[in-house]
């Protein structure tokens, strides 16, 4: 086998095995050597090109499954339209967001501390006509105070927090909950925002209008060319969004303000918008055929 493999390969010499068995000299060595690297990077590209071809024959079958799904005809004249109407309202729910936190040099003395401290919060919040179920809390948590004092990271006692979050609909109660809140010495407002109740059903029936716009455009379109619009072949939903304008924002109570929330809140304005996207078959007038 040796001496065939050294006739296929000029360049290389055979040294005849002596009695002490068969040696191979370094340079046919380095030939094996280098004939078994380049039989395995054939092999790896050889996997890489069947992994490549898999792959487009998986997206080849999606591309087809789709085009399969929608069953549109090859050749069909098609139209494709957006709908997209959009309303403005004036919120009617006002979102708290309060953070309460207690510091303490042990973490039981921590702990106790806020638990008090929480159920005072929440005792005002009832009191002030707020409803538990539309109180909530939430991480709530005891983390390790870390300062440092003359270059050195020391440990200086214990933080326990608890998020608080609340709902009401009488901006009267604004300015009243506002003052309230303020006197408790471990309590930050985090903020204060609006927002509308029926926004989920009023979403709905902007998603049918729309729809009933996409319709309208696509037809008046087809009327200029002198088609008419055929049977839906696509719909997609676009984007439902609440954005608010310039005019949504709380605003702190002057000092001296009276006791109307008129002077410290405006809600102002939400646009709630819906889109929809429609494809339909583009038929020729009967008058035309």
């Amino acid at each position: 086998m040796f001496r065939r493999y050294f006739r296929e390969r000029p360049s290389l010499k055979y040294k005849k095995p002596g009695n002490s068995g068969a040696i191979l000299n370094r340079r046919f060595s380095r030939a094996l050597h280098a004939e078994s690297r380049v039989s395995v990077a054939d092999t790896v590209e050889q996997s890489m090109k069947k992994s490549i071809f898999a792959l487009f024959l998986i997206v080849t079958g999606v591309a087809g499954s789709v085009e399969a799904a929608l069953s549109i005809p090859a050749g069909q004249p098609q139209i494709s339209v957006f709908g997209v109407v959009e309303k403005r309202v004036v919120p009617d729910t006002m979102n708290w967001e309060l953070q309460v936190n207690t510091n303490r040099a042990t973490i039981q003395e921590a702990a106790t501390a806020h638990l008090v401290n929480v159920s005072r919060v929440l005792a005002l919040l009832k009191e002030l006509g707020v409803r538990e179920t539309d109180t909530a809390t939430s991480q709530m948590q005891i983390v390790e105070n870390w300062l440092y004092r003359q270059e050195t990271r020391v440990m200086d006692g214990y933080t326990a927090g608890t998020r608080i979050s609340f709902s009401i609909i009488d901006f009267k109660q604004y300015i009243l909950l506002w003052t309230k809140l303020a006197a408790f010495k471990n309590l930050q407002i985090i903020g204060v925002n609006f927002s509308l109740s029926s926004q989920k059903k009023l979403q709905q029936e902007l998603r049918s209008e729309a729809l009933v716009a996409a319709r309208k455009k696509a037809e008046k379109m087809a009327a200029t060319l002198g088609c008419t619009v055929g049977a839906p072949l696509l719909i997609e939903e676009g984007g439902n969004m609440m954005a608010p304008t310039a005019l949504n924002r709380v605003m702190a109570a002057p000092v001296g303000g009276s006791s109307d929330s008129r002077g410290a809140t405006s809600p102002g304005e939400q646009v709630v918008r819906s889109t929809v996207h429609a494809v339909f078959l583009l038929e020729q007038s009967k008058g035309q055929q």
